[in-house]
């Protein structure tokens, strides 16, 4: 009894962790996806503004990466709650589809 009630715990832990290391990566996958964005944003700004170049493109690049990853993982953790009795590697897709188009 107390075996299974150690491993059911050591199991919940690993999902945890699972979880946890799953939102990071997807937080980072949006990150590099959103930095070139405002790295581009930047750009623009500062040839139309006049502002100097390196400064506002880099500024840009990485508020923009910073907010693409909190958005990331924010959502990866929203999808983990709305699928919590499924796998990470496997959501069903009608609520895959709700949570993406709600955003």
């Amino acid at each position: 009894m107390a075996r299974a009630a150690y491993r059911r715990a050591t199991d919940d832990k690993a999902a945890r962790r699972a979880y946890t290391v799953h939102s990071v990566g997807i937080g980072l996958t949006w990150a590099a996806g959103w930095a070139p964005i405002g790295a581009i944003t930047g750009w623009v700004t500062a040839v139309i503004v006049g502002f100097p170049l390196g400064v506002v493109t880099a500024n840009n690049a990485v508020m923009f990466g910073v907010l693409g990853f909190i958005g990331g993982t924010i959502f990866s953790a929203v999808l983990s709650l709305a699928e919590s009795s499924r796998s990470f590697n496997q959501p069903s897709l009608p609520p895959l589809a709700t949570q993406c188009g709600s955003h």
